[in-house]
């Protein structure tokens, strides 16, 4: 049975189910091309454009989809799809900053590059996860990520400073130092203890970074979901990140104290040896918005995902999300 409705811009989109093996074949035998900004691997669903101009969409499970025509399937994507774009830049760069004030450049690889590399190199010092490249660049295994660095002196550089946020983390954990480790991002807060006097000044500025009206910005629960989608509309590079990070939390901030009371409280970064804005609720419990804020704007991970604003807004240091 084939479906239809009409999108906001007055398009008719029609709509069919099959099953998921049909939908395999129809991809393959009209040339199928991935709609990379309308797929995801984390939540495994996969949209095709056939070279007849429907679109298939192939979601886990026995049941796929059929949308025609594209013009009509984009306009509704546009019109109400949330998920997250990253760059797609290369080579992929990354500054990290040290708690030293230094910062340093390092190239995320992917695929057959890391192989090709590996070839060439030989173990560095004692770690299994590094490798020393002929030309002195030092390519690690992290986790599932890989990077490049220039030379030794930075990957050992980065290297120290998680080493000593581990440290610093154990006598947090023993009660030894107040504050808290956050690594990424870091050094970011130039107002120090007196970001809460800026604030709202920081909260105006969201409206422009992110691209969306003014009027919606009237620090109401409302106003998140609002918000969510013309946030998600930009690509999370570094450069958006680290320009929407403080606004981003000034405005979430905001809005809790003004919806449910409480007071902005500085939290001590001892990892990067800046302050961290944080709410303390009226019930005494720390919010840490830096963490959910830094999920939703990490330039490396979450393509396709969705984290709603409206869980920032709810999060509590006791129940932190995974």
């Amino acid at each position: 049975m084939t479906n239809s409705f009409s999108t906001k811009s007055g398009k008719t989109l029609f709509s069919r189910q099959i099953s998921s093996e049909d939908a395999a074949l129809l991809v393959k035998q009209k040339q199928g091309q991935l709609l990379d900004d309308y797929s995801s691997d984390i939540c495994e669903y996969y949209r095709y454009l056939l070279n007849d101009g429907a679109v298939v969409n192939i979601p886990a499970g026995p049941d796929a989809y059929i949308y025609e025509p594209y013009d009509a399937f984009i306009d509704h994507m546009e019109e109400t799809y949330i998920a997250k774009k990253l760059s797609k830049e290369r080579p992929f760069l990354l500054t990290k900053r040290l708690a030293n004030g230094n910062s340093i450049q390092v190239e995320k690889i992917y695929g057959d590059e890391i192989d090709r590399l590996k070839a060439l190199s030989q173990y560095f010092g004692n770690s299994k996860q590094a490798f020393l490249l002929p030309d002195g660049r030092v390519m690690e295994n992290r986790s599932i990520e890989t990077y490049l660095y220039r030379n030794a002196e930075d990957y050992e550089a980065l290297t120290e400073h998680v080493r000593n946020a581990t440290r610093l983390s154990h006598k947090i954990n023993k009660g030894e130092l107040d504050g808290d480790i956050w690594l990424y991002p870091c050094a970011l807060n130039p107002y120090d203890t007196e970001f809460p006097d800026h604030a709202k000044e920081l909260a105006s500025r969201l409206p422009r970074l992110i691209n969306a009206p003014e009027t919606l910005f009237n620090f109401s629960w409302g106003s998140l979901v609002d918000i969510d989608f013309y946030l998600y509309k930009n690509v999370i590079s570094q450069e958006f990140s680290e320009q929407v990070f403080l606004p981003l939390i000034a405005y979430i901030g905001e809005s809790y104290i003004k919806q449910k009371g409480g007071q902005w409280e500085m939290q001590y970064n001892h990892a990067c040896g800046d302050w961290l804005p944080d709410v303390r609720q009226a019930d005494g419990e720390l919010k840490m918005l830096y963490y959910p804020i830094s999920i939703i704007l990490n330039p490396e991970e979450g393509k396709g995902t969705y984290y709603a604003l409206r869980a920032a807004f709810s999060h509590i240091a006791s129940h932190p999300v995974d």
